[in-house]
């Protein structure tokens, strides 16, 4: 019996290669944790590593900034661990839930 397995590859090429995201210090629910080493550097000079949850982690939701954010701007192609993706689709989720 033969088989063929087909595989559909879209190429994808973001529109945007750098963006401004606010981070909090603090851990909380929903948010998604961000280790510093994946931001290849770009909070240094912008916030102390002491500041950070045990002195790694930033959070961020991918949403505006609200009170207390830092913002910083990320270059992130290079950064492969960046976009959580099950956070996304959690929240296109639940944005088409609620039409």
């Amino acid at each position: 019996m033969q088989q063929n397995l087909q595989l559909n590859i879209i190429p994808f090429s973001a529109p945007v290669q750098e963006a401004e995201f606010a981070f909090y210090t603090s851990k909380k629910d929903g948010y998604c944790p961000i280790h510093k080493d994946d931001l290849n550097g770009a909070i240094e000079g912008i916030i102390d590593e002491s500041e950070l949850h045990y002195g790694n982690w930033l959070y961020t939701d991918f949403a505006p900034a609200k009170e207390n954010a830092i913002l910083i701007s990320i270059n992130h192609l290079p950064l492969v661990n960046f976009f959580p993706f099950n956070l996304l689709i959690k929240r296109f989720l639940q944005l088409i839930s609620s039409l």
